[in-house]
């Protein structure tokens, strides 16, 4: 008579999203936020032992343990930079500045250099003097790039060293994330995923109070660019009371 075996295989995709938590350690009303396409999401649980080693055969055996510390740390990989998570990556705040038809804002020229307008541009409408009475020539007395540099070539041109110049034009609608001006606080995290090699049931992970550091930005690069976001999954002694939370996470899979 064979023994009944029984194989459980995993490998999963899905979705990872954060809530704010409340006072119970539940997600609030507010819902969850999507982080974007994650190729990454992995925990890792330790334990700091104290061991003791016995002196009396020689060999300083261990002969009794116990775990004084529990911990558990979170990895994630994500290859999209959404608001939401460009927040987390910086502890950031993000705004939006709307689209917008600027006129006469004040550029001084430096000729041989690039000198930035303060907002990118839809259209460049023109570079005048101050007062407009006279229009340069794009492509001879100065160039603009799509992020807004406008160039001065250092000879050819009519516009001079160090002349205040008025540029008009309309300006794109602006994302805004800055670095370091939110307060990092812990969220409810939440993968809704699937298991391929089961038929791809579905597969829920929630972990009740994750902590992100801040990330590394990628700026330059030959591929897709990806963010590592690493932290902590800090014991929640509101759900650990509950048995059916238990206090790190949970792991909820179809029978």
């Amino acid at each position: 008579m064979a023994l009944e075996t029984r194989t459980e295989l995993y490998s999963g995709q899905g979705r990872v999203s954060i809530a704010r938590r409340t006072q119970l350690g539940r997600p609030d009303d507010d819902g969850f936020m999507f982080l974007g396409n994650c190729s990454k999401l992995m925990t890792q649980a330790t334990v700091e032992v104290v061991k003791h080693r016995e002196s009396q055969t020689g060999k300083n055996a261990v002969d009794n343990r116990f775990e004084k510390a529990q911990e558990m740390t979170i990895e994630s990989t994500f290859d999209e930079i959404i608001k939401e998570a460009l927040n987390r990556y910086l502890y950031g705040t993000t705004t939006t500045r709307a689209a917008a038809t600027v006129t006469g804002e004040v550029v001084k020229a430096k000729l041989g250099r690039e000198v930035p307008i303060a907002q990118i541009p839809d259209t460049f409408t023109a570079l005048t003097n101050v007062g407009g009475t006279t229009t340069y020539i794009l492509g001879t007395d100065y160039l603009i790039g799509p992020t807004g540099m406008i160039a001065f070539p250092a000879t050819g041109g009519a516009i001079t060293d160090g002349q205040l110049l008025e540029a008009d034009y309309t300006a794109k609608e602006e994302r805004l994330t800055t670095a370091f001006t939110a307060k990092n606080e812990s969220f409810y995290l939440r993968f809704d995923g699937l298991n391929r090699a089961s038929d791809d049931l579905p597969v829920v992970i929630e972990m009740y109070k994750t902590r992100f550091d801040p990330s590394s930005v990628e700026a330059i690069n030959d591929e897709y660019a990806s963010y590592e976001l690493k932290g902590d999954v800090l014991y929640d002694a509101p759900n650990a009371s509950n048995g059916l939370y238990g206090g790190f996470l949970r792991i909820r899979v179809v029978e």
